[in-house]
């Protein structure tokens, strides 16, 4: 005997539409964590050459944020 085989109902193309939009977001999101995690390391070394003077003021808020970023992430909050 043959088996029926059961068919999910086709997706609606609202719901393709979103989940190709939430993909995309999700692909940006990594693409930009791991830009940020590139610059990291690099100021990172430069901080290990020169010391905390060596580095501009940007530079200090922008490891200042990423860390409370990581942290955020860590306890489960999005930033």
């Amino acid at each position: 005997p043959l088996e029926q085989v059961r068919k999910s109902p086709p997706t609606s193309w609202w719901t393709r539409y979103r989940e190709r939009v939430a993909a995309r977001r999700l692909e940006r999101e990594a693409e930009a964590r791991r830009l940020e995690e590139e610059r990291m390391d690099g100021l990172l070394e430069k901080l290990h050459r020169l010391g905390r003077e060596g580095l501009t003021a940007e530079e200090k808020r922008f490891m200042e944020g990423f860390a409370t970023r990581c942290r955020q992430r860590q306890s489960g909050h999005q930033a």
